[in-house]
């Protein structure tokens, strides 16, 4: 579905797991309660759609445009927001645990106070972040640190103490 256009469509509660939608178009869609976990959605336009409470666990989204998305409520932990362009997107109650935000522009997203989390997020070399965010997200463990391999190491060594303090 490369380069698919899906602008304005109704794709409440559908389910994208999984799917290559590079390039794809979903300006203005409703994406409500979709599942795009593990979705490809490199430099895909996501212009001002609603995404509340979406999976994109895992999903990949570098260079991709989501400016004015409303992501409240969405799960975007392990997600690649490398370059992506979440300016004026609307965050409150978003999962961004582990999520790659390097390079992501930041200007002027809206509830950023309100994320649910941003713990163990690579927040490294984010741009045009609003005032206090840095601070905010460092201070609920989010990461600010170059290495690549320093940072995913981190996160193995963080998966291995959930998994071993989860009953067998």
């Amino acid at each position: 579905m490369k380069n698919a256009n899906f602008s304005g469509a109704e794709l409440r509660k559908t389910n994208l797991a999984g799917a290559d939608l590079k390039i794809a178009k979903f300006s203005r869609a409703d994406l409500q309660r979709a599942n795009l976990s593990g979705t490809n959605l490199f430099l895909a336009d996501i212009f001002v759609a609603q995404l509340q409470s979406a999976n994109l666990s895992s999903a990949e989204l570098p260079r991709a445009r989501l400016l004015g998305a409303n992501l409240s409520g969405a799960n975007l932990n392990d997600a690649n927001l490398c370059n992506t362009d979440l300016s004026e997107a609307d965050l409150q109650g978003a999962d961004l645990s582990r999520a790659y935000l390097r390079e992501t522009n930041l200007w002027n997203i809206r509830n950023w106070e309100d994320i649910e989390s941003i713990k163990f997020a690579k927040i490294f070399k984010v741009e045009n972040p609003p005032d206090g965010f840095i601070e905010w997200a460092q201070k609920n463990d989010a990461m600010m640190i170059e290495s690549e391999d320093q940072w995913e190491f981190m996160l193995k060594e963080e998966r291995s103490r959930k998994k071993a303090k989860t009953p067998q």
